[in-house]
């Protein structure tokens, strides 16, 4: 089992407009195809851009390939219409950008990221 958490952008980047949280809740649960066998915690803050949706959830891994998950959250990001999604393991300490435009935001920065 894997405990994660997300900060997903609740404007598009293509439209401007806003994203509901609950339809991007259930984007998140939709894409991850993984059992998701707890929410830890959700809320939704303001970051330096946008209202952000902070999820925190356990799920069990079925598929261990890293890409699998990685493209599953590339394709949630781009559903969505956001440039990124940033996640974070609190587990190992790690986190990364996934999205079409990830680059555009540079490397993944902790002090950033909302809990």
């Amino acid at each position: 089992m894997s405990t994660l958490k997300f900060n997903i952008g609740l404007v598009s980047s293509k439209t401007g407009e806003v994203i509901e949280a609950g339809h991007a809740l259930k984007q998140l649960f939709a894409y991850l195809d993984e059992p998701i066998t707890s929410l830890h915690s959700l809320k939704i803050a303001r970051s330096d851009t946008e209202d952000t949706l902070v999820v925190g959830l356990a799920h069990e891994v079925k598929d261990p390939r890293p890409f699998t998950f990685t493209d599953n959250v590339f394709a949630l990001a781009d559903a969505l219409e956001q440039d990124c999604i940033a996640v974070y393991n609190p587990t190992n300490d790690h986190g990364g950008l996934i999205g079409p435009n990830a680059k555009k935001w540079g490397a993944f920065d902790k002090s950033k990221f909302i809990e």
